[in-house]
């Protein structure tokens, strides 16, 4: 009977010990750098039993969209990386002194991404991730504002290498909010969850060369996660924010919001117009309060009807030359 006890304490022991069936190799990135965002969904993914790698830009790189610095040398920091990842002098892409699981890249959120999949990835598994989320950045990523965002162009940098993808966002108030960002971290981790149990045996998570835009709304500090409704939505083209060009700065209201009051053009922005959306455009769904998911794919092309629709405007140019 003592001999009994004993096998089954230690099958006990070997279970609690042992990651889930389910544990999935996760590549987290962003477009922000190592933020409290990043932190908590790390550990959430940890302790559910993933695997996961963290490659982000040193600084925050927001609104740097797919830029790529082709062939330019990375050398060591002019600058310190947010969140006292790396002091001035130190490598250019490392490891972060106090934190060895954040790695970073003092480039574009897209070459933090490519470390994480050529170099990173590689080393460690030995194969692509299961799985790359992007995010959650600080602050939300809707319609006309998602072509700009370092956070989605990452995901449809993945989804063009065959990889499943999330872009997630969140709203700007989980910034340096420890709080918040764990919260936020749920919600992804639902995410999450709900597509391995609904993974089909030997196929990704995702259909191939698709991924989810997902944007989380501002909530209170407390509330429980599981509360929040998600909603099927689509890009559209609404936005709270829409860019626009300014040939003065200094007489821009959004501009003088923020202080600025140079006499010289640049990029500003106007408030989009809730009556022209799509009723299930993102941005107008979000504000409801609700997790707002919409499909995206990595490549430019479109359907079979919009592609023959669009070359039939350019028939003359097909036929036979006399």
């Amino acid at each position: 009977m003592i001999e009994r006890l004993r096998r089954w304490s230690a099958l006990l022991v070997l279970s609690a010990a042992a990651p889930p069936l389910a544990a999935l190799d996760i590549l987290v990135t962003n477009d922000d750098g190592a933020t409290a965002n990043l932190r908590a969904l790390y550990q959430e993914l940890t302790e559910a039993g993933h695997d996961v790698l963290v490659s982000v830009p040193c600084r925050n790189q927001s609104g740097q969209g797919a830029a790529l610095r082709f062939l330019q040398p990375i050398g060591p920091l002019a600058q310190a990386c947010r969140g006292g990842v790396a002091a001035a002098g130190a490598p250019g892409v490392g490891v972060a002194s106090a934190e060895s699981y954040i790695h970073y890249v003092d480039s574009t959120p897209v070459a933090a991404l490519l470390y994480g999949l050529d170099v990173l990835a590689v080393e460690r598994w030995h194969h692509a991730p299961d799985l790359v989320i992007s995010g959650p950045n600080e602050g939300n990523n809707t319609g006309q504002v998602n072509p700009s965002s370092g956070t989605v162009a990452n995901a449809v940098y993945a989804l063009n290498r065959g990889l499943p993808a999330l872009a997630v966002s969140a709203d700007g108030n989980t910034t340096d909010n420890a709080g918040l960002a764990a919260e936020v971290a749920q919600v992804v981790l639902r995410v999450v969850a709900e597509l391995e149990r609904n993974q089909r045996p030997r196929q990704p998570l995702l259909p191939a060369g698709t991924g989810l835009n997902i944007n989380v709304p501002k909530f209170v500090a407390g509330e429980e996660t599981d509360a929040l409704p998600f909603a099927r939505t689509s890009i559209g083209v609404y936005s709270t924010v829409a860019p626009r060009f300014v040939l003065n700065l200094a007489v821009d209201p959004a501009a003088q919001a923020q202080g600025i009051d140079a006499a010289l053009p640049g990029i500003s922005f106007a408030a989009g117009d809730p009556a022209a959306a799509d009723p299930d455009s993102e941005a107008l769904v979000l504000a409801q309060g609700k997790v707002t998911v919409s499909v995206i794919e990595g490549n430019f092309g479109v359907g079979p009807v919009a592609r023959v629709r669009a070359l039939a405007q350019l028939g003359g140019l097909f036929r036979p030359q006399p």
